[in-house]
């Protein structure tokens, strides 16, 4: 089985390096590429057709939310945030996301949310 292709959009230079070097640690995942805003991630998105897509929603130029709503579920989602699941992992669950996951949890987690999230539904 050949890796699932990651793209990672996230605001946060540091965040993402550091989601890439512990992404590209699991064999079962590669990153792609890295998206600092909404817009950079969709046209990541269109480009390069990945496996899956790790979404911060909190981004400038286009914020998650509006990620979500562009793909309208065309491509497996994972939300990662510093918000709490409440109503907003509902939310984006409405707009297709496959996984919501907060900031801070263990590296292994945020791994293991991207490949369920690549399974079809």
């Amino acid at each position: 089985m050949s890796a699932l292709r990651v793209v990672i959009a996230d605001d946060a230079e540091i965040l993402r390096s550091l989601l890439r070097r512990a992404i590209d640690r699991d064999e079962r995942l590669d990153v792609v590429a890295e998206a600092a805003n909404g817009k950079e991630a969709l046209e990541y998105v269109s480009s390069l057709r990945p496996d899956v897509l790790l979404l911060d929603l909190s981004m400038p130029v286009l914020d998650g939310m509006e990620v979500l709503r562009q793909l309208a579920g065309s491509l497996p989602v994972v939300v990662l945030t510093g918000y709490g699941e409440s109503d907003l992992g509902t939310q984006c669950r409405e707009l297709g996301a496959r996984g919501f996951v907060e900031k801070g949890v263990p590296m292994q987690t945020i791994c293991d949310a991207l490949v369920a999230a690549a399974v079809p539904a």
